[in-house]
C-alpha cells in the first residue's frame, strides 16, 4: 500500500510542474470535488422518486412548499 504524502509534500510537488500541468490538475481535482459533492445528491434524488413512486409522499406546488418551510 502506497504511505499518503503531507498537503506541505503535496504543494511542494504541485510547484515542480509547469504552469500548464498545475492548471490542469487544478481543473481535474475541481472536477472530482464536483462529482463527490453531486453523489449524495443523486442518491437523495433517486431516493424521492422512489418515494413519490410508491406513493408515500404527493406533490405540492411551490407556493404551498414554501408556506410550510416559512410557518413559524
Amino acid at each position: 500500500m502506497e504511505q499518503a504524502i503531507s498537503f506541505r509534500e503535496a504543494l511542494e510537488a504541485v510547484e515542480t510542474l509547469s504552469i500548464d500541468e498545475q492548471e490542469t490538475l487544478v481543473d481535474i481535482v475541481k472536477k472530482r470535488l464536483t462529482e463527490r459533492a453531486r453523489q449524495p445528491l443523486a442518491a437523495d434524488i433517486g431516493e424521492s422518486r422512489l418515494e413519490f413512486a410508491q406513493n408515500r409522499c404527493q406533490a405540492v406546488s411551490v407556493e404551498s412548499l414554501m408556506d410550510e418551510l416559512l410557518r413559524p
